[in-house]
């Protein structure tokens, strides 16, 4: 395991002109790329951990799921450090990797998290573990392998039902989509869609969707529900946990549970878990059976 461990961050920043600042002896390195700037900065792990956590869940959590999530993110960190490598910095500061929201960002409650479990990692036949994270199952966590093509489905990630986040504010949602929008957003995204639209069908699984099969006046387009989620709209289709699908006069609803891919922890459930008196090293191993937690040396 690596000791001191740095990453960098590639932020875009919109640039009415040309030019790069000089490289320096400092941790941050600023230079001219194409759309703007590339700002890269160096921190070590748990600072990075301390500006992730603010942006990924609520400060006002209680302590131990704030704990389970500083786990989780580190161990992400630490999985993904090569992500980036051949743009010349390791984590970008979005959602492809983590939130990244700068030290303003930071708060006490989640800093003292990052303190409580300082160093501490999910590891898996000694190795840092593919610690996932959404905000809300709906009920139950999806196997990558229904997620993700050719995804790999370590036994640490297989589907469990989880009872904890039906309170949470993400455990149900609804959408409302036109048939010229729908068509407009699969046809960006490369799907073969001829109009009028005849029908949307999944194969619910567990709950949750693999495959959504769209039937149209030229035939019918097959797409795994993660394409379908990212071309019509992730923050719109909050998930492959469909509950109805109807054809109304204008275009189609939506109805289903939960937000996110939900593979690995779910955010809401492990905020559930701590309320009623979960603490976070008994969370974590709830969402990631058969993982080991374990300090790296600094």
């Amino acid at each position: 395991m690596p000791g001191m461990v740095y990453f960098a961050f590639a932020l875009l920043f919109s640039a009415p002109f040309a030019g790069a600042a000089a490289d320096s002896p400092k941790t941050i390195r600023v230079g001219v790329m194409k759309g703007g700037l590339l700002v890269i900065e160096k921190v070590i792990l748990d600072d990075y951990v301390k500006r992730i956590l603010p942006n990924e869940v609520s400060p006002g959590w209680p302590p131990e799921a704030l704990k389970a999530q500083a786990v989780a993110s580190r161990t992400f960190a630490l999985r993904s450090l090569n992500r980036h490598q051949s743009q010349g910095y390791n984590l970008c500061a979005t959602v492809h990797c983590q939130v990244f929201g700068g030290l303003e960002s930071e708060a006490d409650t989640t800093n003292q998290a990052v303190d409580d479990t300082h160093n501490e990692i999910l590891l898996y036949k000694d190795k840092p573990a593919g610690t996932f994270f959404f905000s809300n199952c709906g009920g139950r966590t999806a196997d990558p392998a229904d997620v993700w093509n050719n995804s790999e489905s370590p036994p640490y990630l297989k589907p469990i039902r989880c009872k904890f986040c039906k309170s949470g504010k993400h455990h149900e949602w609804e959408a409302s989509l036109s048939e010229d929008d729908l068509v407009a957003a699969l046809v960006r995204s490369h799907f073969s869609v001829v109009p009028p639209l005849r029908s949307i069908r999944t194969d619910f699984k567990g709950g949750r969707a693999k495959t959504v099969w769209v039937r149209h006046a030229g035939g019918e387009t097959q797409m795994i529900s993660g394409k379908f989620r990212a071309a019509v709209g992730a923050n719109l289709i909050r998930s492959a946990y469909f509950t109805k699908i109807k054809k109304v006069r204008d275009g189609f609803e939506f109805r289903g549970k939960g937000w996110g891919h939900g593979v690995g922890l779910c955010q809401e459930g492990a905020n559930g878990m701590a309320l009623q008196g979960w603490r976070y090293k008994k969370i974590l191993k709830f969402y990631y059976p058969g993982t080991n937690l374990q300090k790296y040396d600094d």
